[in-house]
């Protein structure tokens, strides 16, 4: 039960961290990620995956498919400032 709320809470924790570099340009229908920018977090191109050797989360590409990142390789995209 205690690594089941441990997850949960690192869940949470990822999707906070997420508004603030999640950005959409509503004119131009572009994404992107920022941490300077106002963001619009759209949820249906975001979603949480789990299989049996890992948790992660998968975000829709260009094609209309969901690419899966581990939470580790998905926030080294990132330049922490």
């Amino acid at each position: 039960m205690e690594d089941t709320l441990d997850l949960l809470q690192d869940s949470i924790d990822l999707l906070i961290n997420l508004r603030d570099w999640m950005y959409v340009v509503p004119k131009m229908e572009a994404r992107g990620f920022s941490a300077d920018k106002e963001y619009w977090f759209n949820y249906e191109d975001f979603k949480m995956f789990r299989t049996t050797d890992e948790v992660g989360i998968a975000f829709k590409n260009d094609k209309g498919t969901f690419e899966h990142f581990s939470y580790s390789e998905f926030l080294s995209f990132f330049e922490r400032r």
